[in-house]
This record gives structure tokens, C-alpha cells and sequence, in this order.
């Protein structure tokens, strides 16, 4: 507990805006519990309410809320009180501590609680970095197995706007921004020109964000120019980036990024370091091939697209398993997926690489995406179960989908989790369906297909995030150091 009250400490000392004469207190032990809200209509928390740090001068009360806006989306106000008043963060308005007490059983959410520092590294190590992404993961209920990175802006949501509002993880990841005093500008390519609709704009341009079709575009515009050069030395947070440009359209020039990043070094790129791993499966097997991280994904192997009568013995006996999970390397939404057991996996093995067409279901992505693949390799995974989950009165092996934000900031690697919901798949475990749609999540439109997460699984699923995903962050950031910046 005094480790975590630590860690806290550095994180929070950045933010309280301490009196000129209390200076001293930047030592002072904060004793912050939060608290998560799954269920609308009432509170679900922890006590106290109002929590309290010591410091060698005695008591210095300190006060962590996080409420819920009339527009329902959430809204983050920190107050921070040191005996000389309540002291918050940027635009949120002073509320009275009591009248704070007051709105304890209304409906209160929390995301942006998971704001822990949990490592410091030399900061000449890393250039300054933000990463927003989705990992979809296995969880039995005490272990997790990760099975896929993502972009945020090349992410899909429609199981968390279904239980919670149309763009309400870009709203939250737009405050996040805000928060860092960061303008997000969109690049808005031909590929992407409808991105934003679902993004909450609304809320995009009111924390003073931008959209233009190119980077090259964003060089010219008057609003960059005075976005790039203003360094403001009061800030707390990414003190010389003041833009942070998105990227949504995959077949994006890298040459164009390295010259951006030539001219403008202080500028941030979102997933920079993190996007090669997410949309490469090669790289991330290879990321979660050490002692510190092979124990959260499945074991893999990629396999070469060359048949012979003894691969499917060399895969059981390398992953151990009785049923597979078959992937291709770069393919997206499933396509390409199958789940078979060992009985079946020689006659899909053959089938994959020699002759598609014998491939059951053709009529499924899952299956008639190999009839097209021109890849030479592809992925193929031990089978990880989930918990089953009951919706409706049915059970599901469904597949946990965690939306996070990560940054590097002048040496402060950190994490935040912008939400979570389980992905259903196409049928539930009763049904005579094959593994595959009874196994894959399957977000469609014309069904029920996400289910909220239990809080006490979201909150035992963050808490190894919270150490797995800073690990796996430091790796890439390294490798961009090797790969990008040492190269300009």
C-alpha cells in the first residue's frame, strides 16, 4: 500500500497547484481511494468519501472526485484542497467539498482514475510519446491472454456505443488531450474523410482540435504555426509538444512522417511507436517473446504457407494444445480467424494452403478470406477460453476489449484506461455451430453482440494492464529509438 501511495505521489505532484508558500508539502502522502461505476442508477464506491494525506506539517486534506457531466459523458474535476482552498485543474468549476458529499448517490463514473506514473526512466532515453489503442484479450477469471493490439483511430466501437453512447471513448480520449493541454489535429485523407462523424466531433473542436487533408497541409495553417511555437513553461504536462497529429489512413507515406518529424521534432504523432506492433503480428509475437511478457499471450508460432504431412505434428507438439486459433498477419475484423481442434487442424492446414475452395463456410470471412490471401506466412495461436459470460440467459466464451492510453513524457511512462466491454461471438457455447462462430467475437449490427464488463473483473484486468502494458510500451518506444529517430 505504501508503494502505491509512492507512485501516486509522483504522478499527483504534478498536478497540484500548490500556494507559492507551501512548496514544501510537494513531499506530502496521498492516501487516494476511487472508485468504478457500473451500474447507472446507483453508487457504487468505496469510503471515505473525502480522503486525507499526511505530511511532516500535519494534516493536508485532499480530495479526488470524478463526476459525471449533465450531457452524460464524463467529466473530470480534481479537487485538491490545502487549507488555503480548493485548487483545480484548467477549466473545471470550484464545487464545495460539501456539496461534493452531497452528490454521493447520484450517478458518478470514473475513467480517468488509472492516471498512475509506473515507471521513470531517464528521459533522454525516449522522445516523447502518446499511444491510444485496444487490446482484446482472454480472461478466465484470474489470468489474461492477449490476443490483439489496435489503433484507437483505426478501431471500431459499436458494442461500447451500444451500452454507452455514440462516440463516448473518443469523448473521453478528447478530455484526455485536453487534460495534457495537447490540440489533436485529424488528418482527414480521401480514405478517411467520414472518420470523424462517430468521433464526437462536437467535443474534438472544443478542446481546439483541427482537420486537414494532409501533414503537409497542417505545416501551412497560421492555427499550427502558433500551436507548434507557443511553449508555454507553466505547463505540466509534454512541456515542448503542443500538437499531436492523427493518422487514421493505413497506406500513409512513411517518408512523409519523416519529414514532418525532421521539421518538427517536438510535434507528436499518434501511435507512433505503437502502431507497427499493432498492425503486424510478426512484430508482436516478437514484442511478447521475453521472460517478462510470453506469460500474457498464447503460445504461437508463425507458420510458413508451404505444406507438408507433418506440419500439424510440429504445431501440436510446439503449442501444446488441443484446439488452435489459425490467423493471417494482416488481416483485420476476423477475417481469416479459424478455431479448429487437433483432430481437424491437418485436414484445414491443407485445405488453407493448397486448395481454399474445400474450406467449409465459404460464405464467412473467416473462411473465404483465404481464397485471396497472398501472404507467406500466417499465425497460429493455442486456443485461450474466457470465462463465460451470461447475456439473456445465454452463455458466451467472449473476448474482453480494453480501450487504454499510454504516454512517455520527459522520462514518465504512464497509463490511463478509457473503458472496456466484453465482444461477444455469433452464437453462445449451446449452440451446434462450429468453434469458430461459437468462439470468435462477431460485433454485428442486427444483434446484441457486446455485454458490459463486471467491475471487479474490470478492475482485476486493469490491474495487470497496468504493469503488462507499460512493459510492453518501453519495448516499442526502444525499438522506434533504434529504428526512427536515430535514423533522421
Amino acid at each position: 500500500m505504501i508503494k502505491l501511495w509512492l507512485i501516486l505521489l509522483v504522478f499527483w505532484s504534478h498536478v497540484i497547484a500548490y500556494n507559492k508558500d507551501d512548496r514544501s508539502q510537494r513531499d506530502a502522502f496521498f492516501k487516494v481511494l476511487v472508485s468504478h461505476n457500473d451500474d447507472q442508477s446507483k453508487w457504487r464506491g468505496f469510503e471515505p468519501w473525502v480522503f486525507h494525506s499526511e505530511n511532516n506539517n500535519g494534516q493536508l486534506p485532499v480530495s479526488v472526485v470524478v463526476m459525471r457531466n449533465d450531457d452524460y459523458y464524463d467529466d473530470l474535476a480534481f479537487l485538491l484542497h490545502n487549507g488555503a482552498g480548493v485548487a483545480l485543474l484548467d477549466r473545471y468549476q470550484k464545487i464545495p467539498l460539501d456539496y461534493i458529499k452531497q452528490k454521493k448517490s447520484q450517478q458518478l463514473e470514473s475513467f480517468v482514475i488509472d492516471q498512475l506514473v509506473v515507471k521513470n526512466v531517464n528521459p533522454a532515453l525516449f522522445h516523447n510519446d502518446i499511444t491510444a489503442g485496444i487490446v482484446d484479450l482472454k480472461f478466465d477469471g484470474k489470468k489474461i491472454k492477449i490476443c490483439e493490439f489496435g489503433e484507437l483511430q483505426r478501431s471500431r466501437f459499436l458494442g461500447f456505443d451500444r451500452l454507452y453512447g455514440l462516440g463516448s471513448l473518443w469523448a473521453r480520449f478528447w478530455k484526455i488531450c485536453n487534460f495534457f493541454a495537447i490540440k489533436p489535429c485529424y488528418i482527414t485523407t480521401a480514405l478517411t474523410s467520414e472518420a470523424l462523424s462517430d468521433r464526437k466531433i462536437s467535443l474534438f473542436n472544443e478542446y481546439g482540435g483541427f482537420s486537414y487533408p494532409s501533414l503537409k497541409t497542417l505545416e501551412y495553417q497560421s492555427l499550427f504555426k502558433q500551436a507548434y511555437n507557443t511553449i508555454n513553461g507553466e505547463r505540466l504536462f509534454f512541456k515542448q509538444n503542443n500538437v499531436m497529429a492523427i493518422i487514421s489512413d493505413n497506406t500513409y507515406q512513411s517518408v512523409i512522417v519523416e519529414h514532418f518529424f525532421k521539421s518538427y521534432p517536438h510535434a507528436l504523432l499518434l501511435n507512433h511507436a505503437f502502431g507497427a506492433f499493432a498492425n503486424d503480428k510478426i512484430l508482436m509475437n516478437r514484442l511478447f517473446d521475453c521472460d517478462e511478457l510470453r506469460a500474457y499471450r498464447p503460445k504461437s508460432m508463425i507458420v510458413h504457407k508451404k505444406y507438408t504431412s507433418f506440419l500439424h505434428s510440429k504445431i501440436i507438439q510446439k503449442l501444446q494444445s488441443d484446439w488452435f486459433v489459425i490467423k493471417p498477419l494482416h488481416a483485420a475484423k476476423g477475417y481469416g480467424v479459424i478455431i479448429v481442434k487437433k483432430r481437424d487442424l491437418q485436414q484445414t492446414l491443407s485445405s488453407i494452403i493448397r486448395n481454399p475452395k474445400n474450406l467449409k463456410n465459404l460464405a464467412d470471412p473467416a473462411y473465404n478470406y483465404w481464397l485471396r490471401a497472398e501472404e507467406e506466412d500466417f499465425l497460429v495461436e493455442a486456443f485461450a477460453p474466457s470465462k463465460l459470460i451470461e447475456v439473456n440467459g445465454k452463455k458466451y466464451d467472449a473476448t474482453m476489449r480494453v480501450v487504454f492510453t499510454l504516454f512517455c513524457d520527459e522520462g514518465k511512462i504512464g497509463v490511463m484506461f478509457l473503458g472496456a466491454y466484453w465482444k461477444l461471438p455469433a452464437f453462445d457455447c449451446s449452440s451446434a455451430e462450429d468453434l469458430t462462430s461459437i468462439h470468435k467475437s462477431s460485433i454485428r449490427e442486427d444483434v446484441i453482440s457486446s455485454a458490459p464488463v463486471d467491475e471487479r473483473d474490470y478492475a482485476h484486468v486493469t490491474s495487470i494492464l497496468r504493469n503488462v502494458l507499460p512493459m510492453a510500451y518501453m519495448k516499442m518506444l526502444h525499438i522506434r529509438e533504434l529504428n526512427f529517430w536515430k535514423k533522421l
